[in-house]
């Protein structure tokens, strides 16, 4: 039984030397995501095309580009938000980004992703998590058609969270 306990007292030992040295490399690797997320953040922050209301996202996603509390929300709320999505997408679709502007949805949509990027960096344990759930959704909704479903649920879900952060922690 000794020999158990000091594996694992090992094992906890060597987890609390490396974490800080994977997450310094981590937050280092995606710094250059999170420079142009910014720059981005700024430009569509600018644009005539971009709603008030996905102007706020922006903001929040700028705001919160190293808060770890973003994955462990998503993580969450995804399979909560999924099946509402899944069963009545005309309603969700009501808060995907109205944006005219080819050029500018591009950039939007490259703004989302580098946020995604930016929040699983800063918490790499539940982004796994919810990659695996990413992965369970789309084998479940590609049989439905909904193939591009993901940038939708996840501002959808994005947006909760903000709300949630807000009301918890502000």
């Amino acid at each position: 039984m000794s020999t158990d306990i000091a594996i694992v007292l090992g094992a906890i030992a060597i987890a609390a030397f490396a974490y800080p040295l994977i997450m310094r490399a981590i937050a280092r690797a995606v710094q250059p995501s999170r420079l142009e997320m910014a720059a981005l953040g700024d430009e569509l922050l600018g644009s005539p095309y971009v709603s008030d209301d996905d102007k706020n996202t922006i903001e929040a996603m700028l705001g919160d580009a190293f808060n770890w509390r973003n994955m462990v929300l998503l993580a969450l709320l995804l399979p909560l938000r999924a099946p509402a999505f899944i069963l009545n997408r005309s309603k969700a679709e009501r808060h995907w980004p109205k944006i005219s502007d080819d050029a500018t949805r591009a950039k939007f949509e490259r703004f989302m992703g580098l946020g995604i990027r930016s929040d699983s960096a800063a918490n790499p344990i539940f982004a796994l998590i919810c990659g695996v759930e990413v992965a369970l959704l789309t084998v479940l909704m590609v049989p439905l058609g909904k193939v591009s479903w993901q940038l939708p649920l996840f501002v959808n879900t994005t947006r909760e969270s903000e709300r949630l952060l807000a009301k918890r922690f502000c």
